[in-house]
Formats: C-alpha cells, structure tokens, sequence
C-alpha cells in the first residue's frame, strides 16, 4: 500500500467522522427552518449513532478516490478538497434530490439540499487539509 493511498484513508476516516457530525448539525438547523416535512423530523433528527459510523465508512471510501485523482484536480492545497467537496456535492446531493422533485417533496429536497450542501464542503475541507498535512509529512510517518 503506498503513502498516497494511507493518507487517503486516515484522512477520509476523520473527514467521515466530520461529515456524519455536520449532517446532523445541519439537517437540525433545516428542520428548524422548517425545510423538512413535520413527519420527517422524529426519523431523521435521532440518528448519529448510525451517521457518525456510516459516513465515516464512506468517508474512507470517498478519501481514496480522492488519494487516486489527487493530481487530476485542479489548483494546490486545501483547494483541492474545496473542489473535491463541491463536485460530491453536485454529484451526490444534488443528483439525489432531483429524485425527490418529480413526486412532489420540494421541502425534502431543499432541506437535504440546504443541510448537504455545508456537509459536503466541510468535508473538502478537512479532506485536503488532513491529505496534504499526511501526504507531506509521509516520509516520515510512513517508514
């Protein structure tokens, strides 16, 4: 297993665990702006001891794709995971909420909208920031 590849999983491991904490944070404030069905609110608000482990599994799984297409992505630094995050996104949240909008649950959508869009860019940020802290420092933490 190369370096790369290690600070891609350490990194997605705690950016996971990030990501599953700034879901509820976010999705509690979007139920308090009203952004979700009343109904939806008991399912969804009780969760983080399923959030926190889930998203930290895909969390390491998301940091090593972006350990692979480190080079593909432009600019340096923690930009990278800026862009990574907002292209997940798009990708991810986005695509799944237009799901939402042919059946009429416009507040569902902007809800997971509103409350993916500040997960997703947090966990570009602490991706790339943890990346290129481990990925620099690799020489001497990996041998």
């Amino acid at each position: 297993m190369n370096n790369s590849l290690k600070a891609g999983i350490i990194s997605g491991l705690f950016a996971g665990i990030v990501l599953g904490t700034a879901y509820d944070i976010t999705t509690r404030i979007a139920f308090s702006l009203d952004l979700f069905e009343s109904w939806w609110r008991p399912i969804i608000s009780n969760i983080t001891v399923v959030n926190i482990p889930l998203f930290s599994f895909w969390g390491i799984i998301l940091g090593v794709i972006y350990s692979s297409i480190y080079t593909l992505i432009p600019k340096k630094g923690i930009w990278k995971g800026l862009i990574y995050g907002l292209f997940l996104y798009f990708i991810v949240g986005i695509r799944l909420d237009t799901f939402l909008l042919p059946y009429g649950l416009f507040l569902w959508a902007a809800g997971d909208a509103f409350s993916e869009f500040f997960m997703w860019i947090l966990y570009g940020l602490v991706l790339g920031y943890l990346f290129e802290l481990l990925h620099m420092a690799s020489p001497r933490i990996w041998n």
